[in-house]
């Protein structure tokens, strides 16, 4: 939605710790307000995506994007989602929001918000909802803000449009 660059093709390479390294090819459509920049930090969590020669944040964002949502083993740790492979909508954005203080980029925002999870915006949980008498649950849901625009990376096809509507102010 907010990504101005695909992934084409992913390859898998071995680096020096064995783990799978992304090779990210690069279209020419780009959209705007797109937040980008070059990873340039030392930091930790910049290093995870430079040894995986993922060198922007455009690119670290498709990145997350296409990981499996998951559990992490150490939600603590960051680098856990590399390890992993896999994150939740909380460890996805925090550690692209890391990622964005570590290169100094402060106009990345990580947002908590409070939503209606209901059958619509998650239909896995229609039957407990049905089997209780609730037309939703109040549900945590993590996200970037960057200017005006919502960044919702949780699931490869995840957009803000998913839980706004349902947003409890």
């Amino acid at each position: 939605l907010y990504i101005s660059k695909k992934i084409i093709g992913y390859e898998v390479a071995t680096s020096p710790s064995r783990l799978p390294l992304p090779v990210i090819v690069k279209d020419d459509n780009t959209m705007t307000n797109q937040p980008d920049f070059d990873i340039k930090s030392k930091g930790q969590i910049s290093k995870e995506f430079i040894d995986r020669n993922i060198l922007t944040f455009n690119q670290a964002s498709i990145f997350v994007r296409q990981l499996t949502y998951g559990r992490n083993a150490d939600k603590n740790n960051l680098a856990s989602v590399f390890t992993d492979n896999c994150g939740t909508c909380s460890t996805k954005h925090a550690l692209l929001k890391k990622l964005a203080d570590e290169n100094n980029f402060e106009k990345v925002k990580l947002i908590v918000g409070l939503f209606k999870m209901n059958k619509k915006n998650t239909p896995e949980i229609s039957e407990t909802l049905h089997k209780n008498q609730l037309e939703f649950i109040p549900e945590a849901h993590c996200y970037l803000k960057f200017e005006d625009q919502i960044i919702d990376l949780t699931k490869i096809n995840s957009k803000p449009t998913d839980f706004l509507d349902d947003l409890i102010e």
